[in-house]
């Protein structure tokens, strides 16, 4: 399976997904994750299309200031799953070379 289709597959979205929402479960009530959650059949079809047509951008970071003081630049939701079905579909590829 090409490269392309496997990261837009619904089995590497929706654990990348499961993994989003893991990672972010005591996220602010503001955090875009929130919203992406609520509309999670329609983002993934979304997402799916860009990354199968080669169109997905990734948008700019955000810096958010941590309960410490300190700040931290954080990707959307969008990025965070893109990048972690990215990191799945390429830690296969790894695995199966060695």
């Amino acid at each position: 399976m090409p490269i392309l289709a496997q990261l837009a597959s619904d089995d590497v979205l929706d654990s990348a997904y499961d993994w989003l929402c893991r990672r972010r479960r005591d996220y602010s009530a503001n955090a875009d994750v929130w919203a992406f959650r609520r509309s999670w059949p329609g983002e993934k079809e979304k997402i799916k299309r860009e990354l199968l047509s080669g169109d997905y951008r990734f948008s700019l970071l955000s810096r958010i200031t941590l309960q410490d003081g300190e700040y931290t630049d954080l990707w959307s939701a969008h990025d965070a799953l893109a990048l972690k079905a990215l990191a799945i579909v390429l830690g296969e590829h790894q695995r199966q070379r060695v």
